[in-house]
């Protein structure tokens, strides 16, 4: 899964009510660049 799909998919449940976490650990290249990016793309400052 790309950053980018995993941000629309978080902002869209954060969009309907959501607010929990978001779980990496199988992903085997979620380094802090690869969260930073998603975290970025899904909750703009």
């Amino acid at each position: 899964m790309t950053t980018t799909l995993l941000a629309e998919c978080v902002e869209d449940a954060a969009e309907q009510g959501w607010d929990a976490g978001v779980m990496v650990w199988e992903y085997p290249d979620a380094a802090a660049p690869w969260i930073e990016a998603v975290r970025s793309l899904a909750f703009p400052e």
